[in-house]
């Protein structure tokens, strides 16, 4: 194994795309097994290969074939952002934000315009969310106050013209509960709302909404997928749940999980 590709798995940051490049043939062959070893040794290969060959298994798209490389980009869908967990200051920040007077939590904060003309898109986010470099993502937003709320977006070539053909607003949103439910670390994984929206440029675009229940905590997942000029887009919203009896329903809760559903709605190609 090169010094490079070592160099490579040893970033977090970069060890995601590296392993999904080593199983979709995309790095040397004389290089890919001793990758594909490496990164199943840290269990992301068996995430990734489960997740697609899950999607290979059960999709079908009317007689369209989809190359390895597309069901991995749909599935990196429901893989989180950072490969490791938050650090104890972030979990400290979130901690510190669950206690959130109901006076701040009604406040809708100002949202600021976000446009990516390279990739020809747009969302509108809260102007004092922080921008963060990521693995996985073409850009993501996070909450200064409460690091484990987030908003991403990732965008990758496939060979698909459209998100019809790939599957149908009820097809795609399996696809993500299962991949999903997959996980060791998930308990749950409930559909919430499912919708579907045209686009003035003429793209289809469909949105989720799920709560998640896992190891690590409860979750609410916003995702709006679609297929456009080429390219799949993926935006990934999260808001982690406080402990509690409250959970998802408390104030503070629903006001952040009705702010990302504005920013998701915001989303355009």
């Amino acid at each position: 194994l090169t010094g490079h590709a070592k160099h490579r798995l040893l970033r977090p940051k970069k060890a995601f795309t590296c392993c999904t490049r080593a199983l979709s043939g995309r790095v040397p062959s004389n290089r890919r097994v001793s990758i594909a070893r490496i990164c199943s040794s840290t269990g992301l290969v068996d995430q990734v290969r489960s997740i697609t060959e899950t999607a290979a298994e059960d999709i079908d798209v009317a007689d369209v074939v989809l190359g390895k490389r597309s069901l991995l980009v749909l599935a990196a869908a429901t893989i989180p952002w950072m490969l490791a967990p938050h650090s104890s200051a972030e979990t400290g920040s979130a901690a510190a934000s669950s206690s959130t007077s109901p006076e701040t939590a009604a406040e809708a904060p100002a949202l600021k315009d976000y446009r990516n003309k390279k990739q020809g898109y747009s969302l509108s986010t809260p102007s004092s969310w922080e921008r963060k470099d990521k693995a996985g993502a073409d850009v993501l937003f996070e909450d200064p106050a409460r690091r484990s709320t987030s908003v991403g977006v990732t965008v990758n070539p496939v060979r698909v013209r459209q998100i019809q053909d790939f599957g149908s607003l009820q097809q795609v949103g399996d696809k993500l509960l299962e991949a999903e439910r997959a996980k060791e670390s998930t308990k749950s994984a409930a559909l919430l709302s499912q919708s579907q929206r045209e686009l003035p440029s003429g793209a289809t675009l469909y949105d989720y909404e799920y709560d998640l229940d896992s190891t690590r905590g409860r979750k609410r997942i916003l995702n709006t997928v679609t297929i456009f000029n080429g390219q799949l887009y993926i935006l990934n919203a999260a808001y982690k749940c406080e402990k509690g009896d409250e959970g998802c329903n408390s104030e503070a809760a629903v006001a952040t999980v009705a702010l990302l559903r504005e920013v998701a709605a915001s989303f355009a190609v």
